[in-house]
């Protein structure tokens, strides 16, 4: 249980590298979803 426990730990950091290194591109097509919306 202590090795699936640390593998998930490492995979959420690494997921979290990740994610922050592709939250620039994805908020950037959010805020142009917004924009479209809005009148």
């Amino acid at each position: 249980m202590k090795n699936i426990q640390g593998y998930q730990f490492i995979h959420l950091e690494l997921f979290s590298r990740i994610s922050s290194r592709t939250h620039k591109r994805q908020s950037a097509k959010n805020m142009a979803k917004e924009l479209c919306r809005s009148p």
